[in-house]
């Protein structure tokens, strides 16, 4: 079983069940399922860091203020059509559109989850190589998550100096997983 703790809000009782389970069946750890943002805040104060699944439903206006409130050492996966993704930004959102794959799910908790547990670092110093694995994972944020080419370099720069690795580590981990 994978340790990232994962919160879980969606407007709809269904959905958020239907991801629950498939995050459960993947392997991962559900410690909150809700249906809005605000109970979902509540679970993660007693929580050092996880991640946070939801839609951008009814919980739009309450989530875009929650997510500054969080913790460092938490992500938010935003689930939402291209409109509703448009007004998210930040380095630790990642943006989602519907109709959601279950591999874009859960391809994007493996990367989220890889980045924090540990890694055998490369020994070379940056050579060319290093910086073009780094444009392609930037590359990857970029399509995947709609992030801006200055947003995927902050969050892979940011777990780089949390998790004491060399960006072209943080670079490998986004692009393999």
């Amino acid at each position: 079983m994978n340790d990232v703790n994962v919160f879980i809000a969606f407007s709809k009782k269904e959905t958020a069940l239907a991801i629950a389970k498939m995050v459960i069946s993947s392997g991962y750890r559900v410690v909150s399922v809700s249906t809005n943002i605000v109970d979902t805040i509540h679970n993660v104060s007693y929580y050092k860091d996880g991640v946070i699944i939801c839609d951008c439903g009814k919980n739009g206006a309450y989530l875009k203020e929650a997510i500054y409130d969080l913790s460092d050492d938490f992500s938010v996966v935003v689930i939402g059509n291209r409109e509703q993704l448009a007004g998210y930004s930040g380095d630790r959102i990642f943006k989602l559109a519907v109709p959601l794959k279950k591999n874009d799910l859960m391809c994007s908790l493996d990367m989220l989850s890889t980045v924090e547990s540990t890694y055998v670092p490369t020994i070379n110093s940056k050579n060319d190589d290093e910086k073009k694995m780094i444009d392609r994972a930037k590359r990857v944020l970029i399509d995947v998550y709609s992030m801006t080419e200055s947003q995927a370099h902050r969050y892979m720069q940011k777990k780089s100096m949390d998790t004491g690795r060399k960006m072209a580590d943080i670079a490998r981990i986004i692009i393999e997983t």
